[in-house]
This record gives structure tokens, C-alpha cells and sequence, in this order.
């Protein structure tokens, strides 16, 4: 009967895309051993705040939540949100290559609005396991965002420090970095790097 099971799963699957298989595969994985804090959002969060170009001033990141960032100068989050849209929301992270004339390389992302505002489900595509996405900072010109995912049992996390302008005053950027490390969210104790802006605009 066991085998009987088995080989009508295998025939299924050879019925499926190989990226379907795949990502099925990579979702099972994620749901698995996925160590992830969800931890207090941004108080007075709005999708309406929250809109617009981010420069990402500095970030706290592993090395599996880096992939798409690396080698990145010039680092920004646009986030647009609407009416028609709203608690929903959409993300494009773009960055330069190498150095300030490097070229343009973008990525679109989906924002699922989760069951506080502030959290979202961050999905790239349908293959792609999704990450849990939290505003977890939010006043007129500074953000902080994690994220986090669990992906062939292997935790990511990245941790990123957000203003509306390519600069922000050290004191400002040093408030962040405490509240974010008061609530323990970098588990490996990584650094903290700092993200190339000067020269881009």
C-alpha cells in the first residue's frame, strides 16, 4: 500500500513544472526549523507612511539574505501602496554594481499584509519560499525593516537601516542600532555594514 502511495506521488510530480517541484520543495523546507522572531512592529505603522524611496543606509545581514545584495552600492526600497491595494503593498529593491556608475539591478517584490500592520508576508515569486517582512521603526524620515526565513534548514535574517534621504546623522543611525539590538533580533552577532550612498545621487 506504502508503495502503491509512493509511486502515484512520483507519477504526480513528473506531471509537474520541475520549478513547481522545486518550489513546493523549498516551501516545505521553510515551514521546517524556521527560528524566526516576530518581534514588536512600529507603532503608529501605515502603509501611506511607509510609501516611498528608502536609501538603505547600513544593514545587519547573513550571508544566504545577501544573495540578491551582493556586491550592491546605492541600495534602495521603493515601497508603493494604494487604496485599491491597501493593507497590501509592493516593494522594489534596486542597487548599483560594484561602485556609483555600476549598472541598475532591480527586484520586485509582494507584500501580503499580515494580522498587525507593519507585518507582511514578502514574496519575489511563486517559487521562491517567503519571508516574514516587519516594519519594526517608522517615524517621519528613518525606517527599520527584518526580515526572516528559513530555507534548507539554514536561518536568514537581515536587519536594514532605512532613511528618506542618501544620509542620516550618526546619533540618529546609533538610536536605531540600539533599539534594534535591544530586541535581540541579530542572533549570530553579525556586524553591522554600512551601505554606499555618497556619489550615487
Amino acid at each position: 500500500m506504502e508503495e502503491d502511495y509512493t509511486f502515484d506521488l512520483l507519477a504526480r510530480s513528473r506531471k509537474m513544472h520541475f520549478a513547481e517541484v522545486i518550489g513546493l520543495l523549498f516551501a516545505l523546507v521553510c515551514s521546517i526549523n524556521a527560528a524566526c522572531f516576530h518581534p514588536e512592529l512600529a507603532p503608529n505603522y501605515s502603509n501611506e507612511k511607509y510609501a516611498g524611496v528608502w536609501y538603505e543606509i547600513g544593514k545587519i545581514q547573513t550571508p544566504g539574505g545577501a544573495i540578491f545584495q551582493r556586491n550592491c552600492v546605492c541600495d534602495t526600497a521603493t515601497v508603493t501602496a494604494s487604496k485599491e491595494t491597501d493593507p497590501d503593498a509592493k516593494v522594489v529593491y534596486a542597487c548599483r554594481n560594484k561602485d556609483v556608475h555600476g549598472s541598475v539591478t532591480s527586484m520586485p517584490a509582494d507584500l501580503k499584509a499580515g494580522e498587525k500592520a507593519g507585518n507582511f508576508e514578502q514574496s519575489f515569486n511563486r517559487f521562491a519560499p517567503p519571508v516574514d517582512y516587519n516594519v519594526i521603526w517608522l517615524d517621519q524620515d528613518t525606517a527599520i525593516e527584518y526580515d526572516c526565513g528559513s530555507t534548507l534548514f539554514i536561518e536568514n535574517y537581515c536587519i536594514h537601516f532605512m532613511s528618506k534621504t542618501p544620509t542620516i546623522a550618526p546619533e540618529k543611525l546609533q538610536s536605531m542600532k540600539d533599539y534594534a539590538d535591544k530586541l535581540g533580533l541579530n542572533t549570530k552577532g553579525l556586524d553591522y555594514t554600512p551601505v554606499k550612498q555618497a556619489g550615487c545621487w
